[in-house]
């Protein structure tokens, strides 16, 4: 069950209870004895039973520290108390209420399903965004802790060149570069909604849609794998990125959140592949299919394996997101392929020598038309 019903519920049954004592005549011999009147039902007493109750049932459900649960509801019971004492009024609905919220939401923090709630807080704390933790804290009770089967989508990224840069530049400058990638590769891919799930000085992997209630976690994936080596393009590293879907096995691995299979072995194929072909971001055929229509995209390659034959894509940006003389070049380029795959060698290489800059242009060369006519024995 989601937190804030929980919550809501707790502050409900705390409250409920609290204004039926006070109408029951429980409070009214503590009423007659401090404050010298009796009042059976003041409306003031019930609304700050309501502020109370409510308040220490979220408090004391929502925050994972038992210390700062304690403390909230301590200062917030004395204050109440020492403002009855000071104003002249009966705080004793609100004192009760506020005692039964608190104890409902440290009694429902002690069972199965809070502790479960505490420890995917704990499992995920650093790898997703404050959103993305929130929302798998509410759905604690259906996490992958004993790992599980799924289809999601892994974003992989790939500093290629660290081995020579290390040859060329100060172990300062080294450092102060491998920190810049793995902050703003986490950075991007968790407040995209992924999970990262890999870091390191030249490597880091994030998952979409392992998490219960992720929703259309490819066309996510490859939103954010644009943004990533947009933002990587300023680096002075070679940073290359691939995007894949398939099966995985999600769950606490080793003690920490992390993913194994098929489709994190394909994506960190992927990423190296961008140097043979000379792209940036790859995608490969799952990833494509399960996004269509959330990215654009070209045709690369085709990778042929023991029992299938598959596509391999460059994203180039998000959909919509190409200028007019962009689409044309990519459309232009399908045809290409198209050609070429179709046998029409001849037709094929002067589609893709059309591509070219001019001699006069400033353009640069787009390196895969020139792998393409490489494939087809045109050289350079």
């Amino acid at each position: 069950m989601r937190t804030y019903k929980i919550a809501l519920i707790f502050g409900f049954l705390a409250t409920f209870c609290a204004v039926f004592m006070l109408f029951r005549g429980v409070f009214a011999s503590l009423i007659d004895a401090f404050f010298g009147e009796i009042v059976l039902f003041p409306l003031s007493q019930c609304l700050a039973a309501a502020v109370l109750g409510f308040g220490l049932a979220w408090t004391t459900v929502v925050i994972r520290s038992v210390t700062l649960k304690l403390i909230i509801a301590i200062v917030a019971l004395l204050e109440i108390a020492v403002l009855g004492w000071l104003i002249d009024w009966p705080p004793f609905t609100a004192l009760t209420a506020g005692v039964l919220g608190l104890t409902f939401g440290l009694a429902y923090s002690l069972s199965p399903a809070g502790r479960a709630r505490r420890r995917v807080a704990d499992t995920l704390e650093g790898r997703v965004s404050r959103d993305t933790n929130s929302r798998a804290v509410t759905e604690g009770d259906r996490f992958p802790f004993q790992g599980e089967e799924c289809i999601a989508t892994v974003v992989v990224c790939q500093v290629l060149n660290l081995q020579a840069l290390a040859e060329n530049i100060r172990p300062q400058d080294l450092a102060t570069l491998s920190n810049q990638f793995t902050q703003t590769a986490t950075e991007a891919l968790r407040e995209a909604g992924g999970v990262v799930t890999h870091c390191s000085v030249e490597e880091v992997c994030a998952v979409f849609g392992a998490l219960p209630g992720d929703i259309d976690p490819a066309a996510q994936a490859c939103r954010a794998a644009l943004a990533l080596q947009q933002r990587l393009a300023t680096m002075g590293a070679d940073c290359r990125t691939a995007v894949e879907t398939g099966p995985l096995i999600a769950g606490t691995l080793g003690g920490e959140f992390g993913v194994t299979g098929e489709a994190l072995d394909a994506a960190r194929r992927l990423c190296r592949a961008n140097l043979k072909y000379g792209t940036r971001l790859l995608a490969g055929c799952g990833a494509y299919i399960a996004a269509r229509g959330a990215a654009e995209a070209r045709p690369v390659d085709l990778l042929r394996g023991e029992w299938v034959t598959e596509d391999i894509y460059e994203l180039l940006a998000n959909a919509g997101g190409l200028s007019p003389e962009e689409v044309q070049h990519r459309d232009a380029f399908w045809v290409g392929v198209v050609l070429s795959r179709a046998g029409q060698r001849d037709t094929a290489i002067r589609a893709f020598q059309a591509l070219l800059p001019g001699k006069e242009s400033d353009e640069e060369e787009d390196p895969l038309v020139r792998w393409h006519l490489e494939q087809l024995g045109v050289r350079s």
